[in-house]
């Protein structure tokens, strides 16, 4: 048997953005104090403890820095990022995002509704 070896690649560990998942990671730890608190307190008390915790968690996420502190500098894209003016100033380049947004939008499944419609006008049963 022949082996194949193949040259080392050098890849670059992905980073996480801790910054960002901080909000999703505190509610998610407040839920597993939640059931801990859940099997541990008597019936009397679970209630209040647990909505507080609820609270608390919820307005903890919600204070985040995350989101605000965005600036779109690590966006990740092939293509510039544009706003409203510059396709004003710019007619030929607006007319070709146009047409990537069309090409997009028809590679995307339709809504439920629509799909519902054919689906009955497909059977022949019209239900409207």
């Amino acid at each position: 048997m022949s082996s194949i070896l193949l040259p080392a690649l050098e890849m670059a560990a992905p980073t996480l953005e801790w910054r960002a998942l901080a909000p999703v990671l505190l509610v998610f730890a407040a839920a597993c104090l939640g059931i801990l608190l859940d099997a541990v307190l008597p019936r009397a008390y679970r209630f209040l403890a647990q909505m507080t915790l609820v609270f608390a968690s919820v307005a903890l996420a919600a204070c985040s820095p995350s989101e605000r502190q965005q600036t779109g500098d690590d966006l990740r894209s092939d293509m510039p990022l544009r706003d409203a003016t510059y396709y004003t100033q710019h007619e030929q380049e607006r007319v070709e995002m146009a047409g990537i947004c069309e090409t997009w939008k028809a590679s995307q499944r339709p809504p439920e509704s629509v799909r519902k419609r054919y689906r009955r006008v497909r059977f022949g049963v019209l239900l409207c």
